[in-house]
């Protein structure tokens, strides 16, 4: 997934990537990130990694770039997820199996809308 977000939204992926680099700039000195200490290399690690284990640092990324992502399970038990800036909605969708499936959806197009004000 994140491969194809990569090359469809290159400003956005960059700026995510730029993001989660300072901020975990400390562990990186730590060697939790296999002593990476060029951007590139941190891509690559980060390119690696699935969706769980960077939904923290996504959802904080789009929060501070005024973009809201919102997850939710309906009354039918199926997921979805709304995704919106200060100034309109952008996407509600619904009929996800799973939290997962749901995410899966949510995370481009949050990507493309931050891609398109770059």
């Amino acid at each position: 997934m994140f491969e194809k977000i990569e090359k469809k939204c290159p400003k956005a992926w960059a700026k995510f990537i730029q993001n989660i680099y300072s901020r975990e700039w400390d562990n990186i000195l730590k060697n939790k990130y296999l002593k990476l200490n060029k951007t590139a290399e941190f891509e690559l690690y980060v390119l690696s990694l699935s969706l769980a284990s960077l939904i923290g640092h996504l959802l904080l990324f789009f929060d501070e770039q005024g973009i809201y992502i919102t997850p939710f399970c309906n009354n039918a038990g199926f997921f979805g997820h709304e995704i919106k800036t200060y100034s309109k909605v952008h996407e509600i969708i619904t009929g996800f199996k799973t939290r997962t499936e749901a995410w899966q959806s949510a995370i481009p197009k949050a990507f493309e809308i931050l891609e398109e004000s770059l």
